[in-house]
């Protein structure tokens, strides 16, 4: 398999599972738990989405800096403009799961910390 290929398949991959998390494991994680009326339904869901999301957040960071790494082997494949375009692409990927796991869901876990269990107690206004 070229390099080439193997940069799409990891993004592709990356994408795909980062889709699929959001589109029907946190969704579906949510909505089963609460179907048993469970009375912290919504913190255990929290939990495992949680759980999920940062190895969503850890294997974008990763595969985004394998592909950046392997640049220099695939730049004569590319114009200089579509070059510079992916790798800027593949640092605001890196920068964004790397914000998102380090600090919004850090911020997110203090927050349930610090409501000491009352997740499910909190309701929005409607």
């Amino acid at each position: 398999m070229r390099v080439t290929n193997l940069r799409v398949a990891f993004l592709a991959a990356w994408l795909g599972l980062a889709i699929y998390f959001s589109a029907v494991v946190a969704p579906s994680a949510f909505g089963v738990l609460r179907s048993f009326n469970l009375g912290n339904a919504g913190e255990i869901a929290g939990t495992i989405v949680s759980r999920a999301l940062s190895a969503v957040n850890k294997t974008g960071l990763l595969f985004s800096l394998l592909v950046l790494v392997s640049a220099p082997v695939v730049k004569k494949h590319y114009g200089r403009w579509s070059f510079i375009f992916q790798n800027v692409l593949l640092i605001v990927v890196a920068i964004l799961t790397a914000t998102g796991e380090w600090l919004i869901a850090a911020r997110m876990r203090g927050l349930r910390l610090a409501m000491n269990g009352q997740i499910d107690q909190v309701r929005s206004r409607p």
